[in-house]
């Protein structure tokens, strides 16, 4: 429908939010991402807008939704205690996170309605426990929500409040965008989400002119601009420096590699969120003598930069603890670049080795196994190139991102017709 808006709620420090309005963008469609407070830049490099739902609020509203917050939260703190159990079952050792289902309840009554009003043509939600709700109340156009992994595999069993949450918002979109057919199974299984409202692919085209191997030239530039030696093995932490996403296991892998490999230099990514754990991390290396043989970053990196380290990195380390669904950011990113991965394993990325992706499976909180891995792969350059190849094939036959995306679309076009047949009957009746 032209002049109306494809909206996506998400998070807009996020790469998926901006990689999925680029996306859209190539196909011709008019994204704009929309969030409830929002302090940083309000419009990307491509020109999409970025809205805060806040910003439309009134001071009554705003009283409202402060009054509702502190509501939940008085009575989400009791039931997690109520059912600690079922907490530490569903959050393992990622104690340091606690997960609340209220705050994204009541964005979500700020985003559904100013998201209502912009009458776009479709909405998608970006992570079912933060936004899902938000995504659900969007009503009047098609409703796409994606998963990401550990909203559903872990936020969702905390309490009963989360569940109930990420059910119902599951429940009352119009698709289910899942990254594959398992994370498809757990969805229709646990949530008892409809298989004729899943869809596989589509939200997230894996970029391979953006993720790709550095010329010669190329490499010699990004090595000077990062303060790497020429000549040194890459090895990059892919994900953000979370423990919950393998940060500290990583860290200190790296640590102890380099102690015994002098000729490689170790790349570390941030993150929004970040900056106290990286800054720790900068003290260790200060305190052992390696802070020049690694780079970090305090709070997000622009995706240029990311994609140029990942450009020049020899191997490439995700030992992400969450459950996770098909990596796209960072694995297979990294991957496309032509980087050697070293992953924590899990069920998601075994079924992708059943298809032909290659890498070294460790247990992600095991450093002791990263570094036996480490080992394994810097003293093999023949064995790096053999997983680079055997990747490459992979991604040419099963992450085809943008053909994905058009059939999703198309499937979402049938789903506005029945939309505005429904909407019609409506009015005659």
């Amino acid at each position: 429908m032209p002049g109306r808006p494809a909206v996506i709620i998400g998070t807009p420090g996020s790469i998926f939010p901006r990689h999925l309005a680029a996306l859209w963008r190539s196909l011709g469609l008019d994204p704009m991402i929309v969030t409830r407070d929002w302090s940083g830049e309000r419009v990307l490099s491509d020109g999409t807008p970025i809205l805060a739902s806040a910003d439309a609020e009134s001071p009554g509203q705003r009283r409202t939704y402060r009054a509702l917050e502190r509501l939940l939260g008085s009575f989400e703190s009791r039931l997690q205690s109520w059912q600690r159990r079922r907490f530490r079952a569903a959050m393992g050792s990622e104690t340091h996170y606690t997960p609340l289902a209220g705050p994204g309840i009541v964005d979500a009554l700020s985003i559904g309605r100013f998201t209502r009003a912009l009458r776009p043509q479709l909405v998608c939600g970006q992570e079912v426990f933060a936004y899902g709700l938000a995504t659900s109340l969007s009503r009047g156009c098609p409703r796409l929500l994606m998963p990401w992994g550990g909203d559903v595999y872990m936020y969702a069993e905390t309490t009963s409040l989360a569940f109930a949450l990420v059910k119902y918002a599951l429940r009352h979109v119009d698709l289910v965008v899942a990254g594959s057919p398992l994370a498809a199974r757990h969805l229709q299984d646990r949530f008892g989400v409809p298989p004729e409202r899943l869809h596989c692919g589509g939200l997230w085209a894996l970029d391979r002119e953006t993720f790709r191997r550095a010329t010669p030239e190329e490499n010699t530039r990004i090595r000077s601009r990062f303060g790497i030696r020429p000549g040194d093995l890459v090895v990059m932490n892919v994900r953000r420096f979370f423990p919950a996403w393998g940060s500290d296991a990583a860290f200190r892998a790296f640590v102890r590699f380099a102690g015994e490999w002098p000729a490689a230099h170790f790349v570390l990514l941030g993150g929004a969120g970040t900056e106290a754990l990286v800054a720790e991390a900068r003290a260790t290396l200060q305190k052992e003598g390696l802070a020049s043989r690694f780079t970090t970053f305090d709070g997000d990196l622009p995706l240029a930069d990311c994609a140029a380290l990942m450009s020049i990195a020899d191997i490439c380390v995700s030992l992400m603890r969450e459950i996770d669904m098909r990596p796209l950011a960072g694995i297979l990113e990294a991957a496309s670049a032509g980087g050697a991965p070293i992953i924590g394993d899990q069920p998601e990325y075994r079924a992708m080795e059943k298809l032909g992706f290659s890498a070294i499976f460790v247990n992600p909180g095991d450093s002791d196994a990263a570094v036996a891995a480490l080992r394994r792969s810097a003293g093999d350059a023949s064995l790096r190139r053999a997983v680079v190849e055997k990747n490459d094939r992979y991604l040419r036959e099963h992450e085809d991102g943008l053909s994905q995306a058009r059939d999703l679309l198309r499937r979402v076009g049938t789903l506005g017709h029945a939309t505005a047949r429904s909407s019609h009957g409506s009015r005659r009746a």
